[in-house]
């Protein structure tokens, strides 16, 4: 028992979100909004009943195969035998005493990492998005992603639905001076809908806002632990000492190569510094980091655009000064470390100090008190990690580089939103770290806690709804304070998310027991339209059966016709190609 930590001798383990709490057959839709996200996808696809579309962009998912692919392969270096894991098991769990039963409480829900066939699925079933895309889910439910500027093709999520608008945001940055697309404000301003996003209509600002990821308020800002580090690497490489750097996450290991090699560039005594990437994906992170310019911040799409890399660190693996090695027997079998490391900065992973080269590394460096081992990842508890390996000689230091918003920032980012609600996703960790919630004026506060459930009574000043054909003809409007204004009498029918008006004296119809095919199961008739429309064709509609709601489709370009009724969608057209495409329409 360490700093109030069973250590365990196994092999690691990941403790997933509980899953197992929801209906995975009930899940329609999983919007990753970065590559750290789609860790916990693996685990949700074990579940029964999974089928649901998950969407994200392509450098998540590319850099997200990356992070996964080196940790599988870190894990395949594990040699614990523990092929019987009966000691996770409740009863033994229970046999434990005081300090050391509390520490391990919850080890049950620990599991396996994913495997790569499970990985190689994951990245097949994910359907990439890019910046600005709008998509239907359903009918009426369109969803957008928009850069967060937390990493490249990171994004946060603005779901507009007949009723309700709502932003998700994930962990978002707004430093300007880094390599990923800047953060996208357009949360907080509407804009119309591009073309191929059928009918879907211009965003309000949203109802609910969704917040998960704000920085620690413990965690210094970014910068400022950046300076820190830099100081701290350039006295040690000075002095002939190495520097340690256990890096996971792809997007901060690019973040870190570049920071380091122009601190060492302005140092006259540092410039010939060599920089060791270790890892079984280095080449490839670093190889797809040039691929991806259209996702970067507009200094290095400019770049991009000239004979040069978006990165330094082409230049500088040009040059030898920044070595890229898969593991740590062929960085030792290296010309350029053939004699020892000395003055050298190494970068590798896990910084869980459980798994990985890291391992190696330390017991190389850690009986010289030159050495330094330094920690960055914010979300890793260093001491923690670093418990099982006291003492060392080797100076340790921790300078957290969280490029999340803080709590101020995320305020003045709901103000630009003004939400009706603003929602904090926030665990027991967050809440005593950060204490209270960011105030919003005018918008109610939710504090939910992990698996938490939040309720919420949204205003909804205009909601859309169709006219009928028949009513819209006898309709004379007029316009009064910017406003189109019409005067009628007419009833509202509503079946989930749509809304009919129809003339008030239809006394035949009941309520919505007689509502037209277009809020029935079958195609929505506006929405078809709008389809149709946005594919080329002129086409016009008509109320062939009031009773039964049948509506007929009339398609000008070859004289086709899509009947929607109750019971049947029947598509009339004499030309094949032409069948194929309205069936896919209406599909």
């Amino acid at each position: 028992l360490l700093l109030g930590h069973v250590q365990v001798a196994s092999t690691p383990r990941a403790e997933p979100p509980l899953f197992s709490l929801l209906a995975a057959e009930d899940i329609d839709v999983v919007l990753v909004s970065n590559a750290a996200g789609f860790t916990a996808l693996p685990f949700l696809r074990r579940q029964a009943g999974f089928r649901a579309r998950v969407y994200a962009t392509e450098p998540s998912i590319q850099l997200a195969r990356l992070y996964m692919t080196d940790l599988i392969h870190a894990l395949g270096l594990c040699s614990y035998d523990d092929v019987d894991s009966n000691w996770q098991s409740s009863l033994a769990l229970s046999l434990l005493e005081g300090d050391h039963r509390t520490a391990m409480d919850g080890a049950w829900r620990w599991r396996e990492l994913f495997s790569q066939d499970e990985l190689k699925e994951m990245v097949a079933h994910t359907r990439a998005l890019s910046f600005r895309e709008t998509i239907e889910l359903y009918d009426g439910v369109f969803v957008t992603p928009l850069s967060s500027g937390f990493e490249l093709g990171s994004v946060n999520w603005c779901l507009s639905c007949p009723n309700t608008n709502i932003a998700l945001l994930s962990s978002s940055c707004s430093y300007t001076m880094r390599h990923p697309a800047v953060l996208d404000h357009h949360l907080a301003r509407p804009f119309a809908s591009p073309a191929h996003a059928t009918a879907a209509p211009p965003r309000p600002k949203p109802l609910v806002a969704v917040v998960r990821g704000v920085r620690a308020s413990h965690h210094p800002p970014a910068d400022s632990a950046l300076t820190n580090l830099l100081a701290v690497l350039g006295r040690t490489v000075s002095k002939g000492g190495n520097v340690l750097l256990p890096v996971t996450s792809p997007s901060l290991v690019l973040d870190l190569i570049e920071h380091i090699i122009h601190y060492l560039g302005s140092q006259p005594a540092l410039v010939d510094c060599p920089v060791a990437l270790v890892s079984a994906t280095a080449h490839h992170l670093l190889q797809s980091s040039n691929i991806y310019s259209e996702w970067m911040c507009a200094s290095r799409q400019e770049r991009a655009q000239e004979p040069a890399f978006p990165f330094d660190f082409g230049a500088m693996q040009d040059k030898g000064q920044l070595h890229v090695f898969a593991h740590i027997n062929e960085m030792m079998a290296a010309r350029a470390f053939k004699g020892g490391l000395s003055g050298v900065v190494v970068i590798t992973s896990h910084p869980s100090l459980r798994f990985g080269e890291v391992l190696n590394f330390i017991r190389l460096l850690r009986p010289k008190p030159s050495n330094a081992l330094i920690h960055v990842e914010p979300d890793v508890d260093f001491a923690h990690a670093l418990a099982p390996f006291r003492p060392l000689a080797m100076q340790t230091y921790s300078f957290p580089l969280d490029f999340r918003l803080s709590a101020q920032e995320v305020h003045s980012l709901l103000r630009e939103l003004h939400p009706q609600h603003a929602v904090f996703i926030r665990t027991l960790a967050d809440e005593a770290a950060d204490g209270p919630l960011p105030h919003v004026d005018g918008a109610g506060e939710h504090g939910v806690p992990a698996y938490g459930e939040v309720t919420l009574e949204v205003d909804a000043s205009y909601v859309p709804a169709t006219l009928h054909q028949e009513l819209s003809a006898s309709v004379h409007v007029h316009g009064r304070g910017g406003k189109l204004l019409a005067k009628m009498s007419a009833r509202v029918a509503e079946r989930d998310y749509d809304r009919l008006i129809y003339p008030a004296d239809q006394s035949n119809v009941q309520g919505s027991e007689k509502l037209p095919n277009s809020l029935s199961a079958g195609p929505n008739l506006l929405l078809l339209t709008n389809k149709l429309q946005h594919l080329g064709f002129t086409v016009t509609s008509e109320c062939t059966n009031h009773e039964t709601g049948e509506y007929r489709v009339h398609v000008c370009e070859g004289d086709a016709a899509i009947v929607l009724a109750a019971d049947r969608t029947t598509v009339c057209c004499k030309d094949d190609r032409q069948r194929e495409v309205l069936a896919r329409a209406v599909a």
